[in-house]
């Protein structure tokens, strides 16, 4: 794996991961996850690798546990032609969260922004913006983020 992964030994087996506490100011993880994505050329490889991002990419593991053989071929269909020429709405509509999972796409576009490695941007959101963060990356997972006191 890229820049983020690390090899954590459990019990069972060995099982490579991708957690935020390894990410470091100059974590490149959007690059990482597209080469891995890109290289995920099976709906059994795109699963197992959603579940090593699954604390980054909730959204993309929400879709992918759930994804025939034949919804793979039409979603790898679209990842690879997108360069060449624009996927159809309904691919975007279905398959978007995979090819730019919220908590990456965020970080990516604020490093953008800012002209600064995508690793400084994800941790400056946790700094500077902790709820928002935090609700952001609840929403990615498809949890209802945690309303303000006094709010109904």
């Amino acid at each position: 794996m890229g820049g983020v992964a690390r090899a954590r030994q459990t019990e069972r087996r060995e099982e490579l991961t991708v957690s935020p506490d390894q990410i470091t100011y100059l974590t490149e993880g959007d690059k990482d996850w597209t080469r891995e994505l890109r290289a995920a050329d099976t709906c059994l490889k795109l699963m197992k690798l959603c579940g090593e991002w699954k604390e980054l990419c909730p959204d993309a593991r929400a879709i992918a546990i759930q994804m025939t053989d034949a919804e793979f071929a039409e979603f790898r269909e679209g990842l690879l032609v997108q360069p060449a020429g624009e996927p159809s709405d309904r691919w975007l509509l279905i398959y978007s969260p995979i090819a730019m999972p919220a908590i990456l796409f965020t970080a990516s576009i604020t490093a953008g922004q800012f002209k600064v490695p995508w690793g400084c941007a994800y941790i400056r959101l946790e700094q500077v913006k902790p709820q928002w963060w935090t609700d952001a990356k609840a929403k990615a997972r498809g949890k209802t983020p945690r309303q303000p006191e006094g709010t109904i």
